[in-house]
């Protein structure tokens, strides 16, 4: 009870406005300016950075559908987690070796 009366005083004690503008200020603070560079370094530079766009997915994919595969295993037959484990062990290794392809083939290209 002491501590909420006396967070209430804390924050109240607070000028709001003065947080409000400096929130204001940082987000503000960013400009954007148009790009001047030439179109065709831009999309140089997205296609050499495609295939390192998608590996986060590379690795949560498989592991998240064995895991959810295994996961239904264990309910339909009782034996959990240990499909469940299994699953999502499996899809660690299938994802990690994806990445892993993934980097030395884009390695190879250059």
């Amino acid at each position: 009870m002491f501590w909420g009366l006396r967070r209430k005083k804390v924050w109240q004690s607070f000028d709001k406005s003065v947080i409000l503008q400096t929130i204001t200020t940082l987000f503000l603070a960013v400009k954007t300016e148009p790009c001047e560079k030439d179109t065709k370094t831009q999309s140089s530079v997205y296609r050499e950075l495609a295939p390192y766009l998608s590996l986060g997915y590379q690795l949560v994919a498989p592991a998240g559908l064995l895991g959810a595969v295994g996961w239904w295993i264990d309910g339909k037959y009782g034996t959990r987690p240990l499909w469940l484990a299994i699953g999502l062990g499996f899809g660690c290794i299938v994802g990690l070796t994806t990445i892993i392809r993934t980097v030395m083939q884009s390695d190879k290209k250059r």
